[in-house]
């Protein structure tokens, strides 16, 4: 039906037909059975006050016959669709409160502290009273409502649902310090999603990180933490790209602009993790071990997942680096130089190289993963493609002639390819063998071998030059 010609009868009719189909047929799910009354009440508002009641019933009729689902479906509907009428809203609230008193089993407590996010959304008058119900929620000694509550707090920081910070900061500054990982790592989510909404300051962040949960400077001590944290503490060290794109706005007239030691020391450990995840991935090769330790190696998977997705945040001379870095590094890695490099340009190759490895192993595991994932490859692909073209801008077109020009020492070693002992040879599977293998399983590995064979057989099989 239209919603702007239906008459109020049909209007009625309509909410008739949706209430026989909640209370009559007992073989249809909850979720399904408010499908049809959702639609009803999202075309005609008004008619949420006769649909009040209904649900109020189905709710503790079910809940009298332990039926869950019921319950948590008509929550959701009275939440997302009835109290978006102002005069639903209150009775809404008073069911809501209900369950999530302290005498509610903490299981229906933390299911109903779920639900303020679309009751926030639907009214945001509540908002006042959903606020006051968390603070208590938080400080709960029960783990299932402080991660209930905590979550429900990042989902309302991530809708911008939050009027007030001051509020909540000091909620979210003590549960960095709770015994539950995933509370705490809810609480950096949150902090995470304020940022970026402008609500909070990078650099004060990262300092109240290093106060209340972990010095950011010691990679040993962040490895410590369970997954969950340092998954989220590396989404949130991405952030510092935001207030370095507002730094370099406010100083496009200076030649350069300086870079807060707080996103120097987020960086450095987006990329002391990733080199230290990379070797972990990499580190089991025994099938035994790799059963022991794969859920370990899922987790450092993900963690090097999201620090792909921070580093593609930041633009590359934002890293660090600059045009004359670059420059630098390339006339020192040329045989015609001769000087000694200083310990800040060591220092500089150093860093640039580990960004380098950085996108390098990532792609090299992609290529080696047995089961491939597009979409999860396009941080990588952005950040090498920030790479390069970072170099082009600061090398110009001598970026594709770097490896062009051979020394008179590279000319004499082509033309005199160096042999391979026999005892390297007799060591070697025979052609045929690995050619096979090629066939039976072209991987990386077995491509390698069989061309490293043929170049062999080429050199050894060539007539000697004659003087």
């Amino acid at each position: 039906y239209d919603a702007r010609s239906t008459s109020p009868y049909e209007q009625a009719c309509e909410l008739l037909l949706a209430s026989s189909l909640l209370t009559t047929n007992a073989n249809i799910s909850g979720t399904q059975s408010f499908s049809f009354l959702r639609r009803v009440i999202e075309k005609w508002a008004y008619l949420g006050v006769r649909a009040l009641p209904l649900a109020t019933a189905c709710i503790r009729a079910s809940a009298a016959r332990g039926d869950s689902d019921t319950v948590v479906s008509a929550l959701q509907f009275l939440c997302s669709e009835t109290a978006k009428d102002p005069i639903c809203a209150q009775n809404v609230w008073s069911m809501v409160s209900e369950f999530t008193s302290p005498t509610s089993p903490s299981v229906v407590r933390a299911a109903c502290i779920r639900l303020f996010v679309p009751l926030c959304k639907s009214n945001r008058k509540l908002y006042g009273r959903i606020r006051d119900t968390l603070g208590h929620a938080v400080a709960s000694a029960d783990t299932t409502i402080r991660i209930a509550a905590v979550a429900t707090l990042c989902d309302l920081a991530e809708a911008d649902l939050i009027r007030d910070v001051s509020e909540v900061i000091s909620w979210l500054q003590n549960k960095l310090g709770d015994g539950e990982g995933t509370v705490v790592h809810c609480a950096i989510m949150s902090l995470h999603y304020l940022i970026l909404e402008g609500e909070l300051d990078f650099s004060k962040v990262v300092k109240v990180l290093s106060k209340a949960l972990v010095d950011v400077d010691d990679i040993s001590a962040i490895l410590c933490l369970p997954p969950t944290v340092v998954e989220a503490l590396v989404i949130l060290f991405g952030d510092g790209a935001v207030g370095a794109e507002e730094d370099s706005e406010k100083e496009s007239d200076d030649d350069e602009s300086d870079i807060s030691p707080q996103v120097e020391t987020a960086v450095r450990a987006l990329f002391d993790l990733a080199t230290s995840m990379s070797k972990h991935i990499s580190r089991v090769t025994d099938v035994s071990m790799e059963q022991d330790l794969s859920i370990m190696k899922e987790d450092a998977a993900r963690i090097l997942q999201a620090i792909y997705v921070s580093l593609s945040r930041y633009k590359i001379d934002r890293l660090g680096f600059d045009s004359d870095t670059i420059r630098s590094m390339v006339a020192r890695s040329s045989s015609e130089f001769r000087e000694e490099p200083s310990d800040l340009e060591c220092e500089q190759d150093e860093h640039y190289s580990s960004l380098q490895r950085i996108v390098m192993d990532g792609l090299v595991q992609r290529m080696q993963a047995t089961c491939e994932y597009p979409e999860k490859d396009q941080e990588l692909i952005e950040l090498a493609c920030n790479i390069l073209a970072f170099e082009e801008d600061a090398l110009g077109p001598s970026l594709w002639m770097k490896r062009a020009r051979s020394t008179p020492s590279d000319s004499k070693e082509m033309e005199n390819p160096r042999k391979v002992s026999k005892l390297v040879l007799k060591a070697l599977p025979p052609p045929s063998l690995l050619e096979s293998q090629y066939r039976e399983n072209p991987r990386t590995a077995t491509a390698i071998a069989r061309m490293y064979c043929l170049h062999v057989e080429t050199a050894s099989s060539s007539p000697a030059t004659p003087p």
